[in-house]
């Protein structure tokens, strides 16, 4: 390597390390995954809007990839469709977030441009309209996060006593982070993420995020 590039690659090591962990917060993959139903979608626009304004500019939701099926998809291509989409979107995916949710069509606290985007989706059952949550969470444990350090649940209170146990069971979650938070409060959500992407930020993917922090430096 010539002496100047080793000089300038040294030197772009060094202000990575020193990087204050904010600096490192836009290079994190910050994967959202939720239902859609009712003002469920409004709710994960306005969390990953919210993580968006901290820092985190990865933070984004499957439907944000903008694919749609072929307009004469039938019900079973476009459900294997979506599916390849949701795959797509976890294998991409440095850390996941799954947020299990009330089917609330007017939920509080959300913004005119989440309430916007809510899908008035029938249906009422909490366990079906978290269903694809929980089988994109079963892959995201098996097949890509096995170690578990990667995951953080979310349950709002409404539905913990019905999904919580279940889901938590199923997967043997015991090393996975999870927490209860108030029914309707985006902000308890917000919290509850950011704090665990910082520790994620300052420990498991500091390395990761200080190589692509001086890939992008060097680019």
């Amino acid at each position: 390597m010539d002496r100047d590039i080793r000089r300038n690659f040294e030197d772009l090591v060094r202000d990575a390390e020193h990087q204050s962990d904010k600096a490192l917060y836009p290079y994190l993959k910050l994967h959202i995954f939720g239902p859609y139903h009712g003002d469920c979608y409004a709710y994960l626009t306005e969390l990953k809007s919210e993580l968006q304004s901290r820092g985190f500019f990865e933070a984004s939701i499957c439907d944000d990839r903008g694919n749609e099926p072929p307009s004469d998809a039938t019900r079973d291509e476009r459900s294997e469709f979506f599916w390849k989409e949701s795959e797509d979107f976890l294998i991409e995916a440095d850390v996941g977030v799954f947020v299990f949710l009330d089917h609330v069509f007017q939920r509080e606290n959300l913004s005119d441009r989440s309430r916007k985007q809510a899908h008035d989706i029938k249906g009422t059952n909490p366990t079906e309209i978290n269903s694809s949550v929980v089988g994109e969470l079963f892959h995201w444990l098996g097949r890509i996060d096995e170690n578990h350090e990667r995951t953080l649940l979310l349950f709002e209170e409404g539905i913990y006593e019905e999904l919580g146990s279940v889901v938590t069971g199923r997967v043997q979650a015991t090393g996975v982070d999870y927490e209860k938070i108030p029914n309707e409060d985006i902000e308890s959500a917000v919290s509850e993420v950011r704090q665990r992407s910082t520790n994620w930020v300052m420990n498991e993917l500091r390395d990761d995020l200080v190589k692509r922090y001086e890939e992008e430096r060097l680019g």
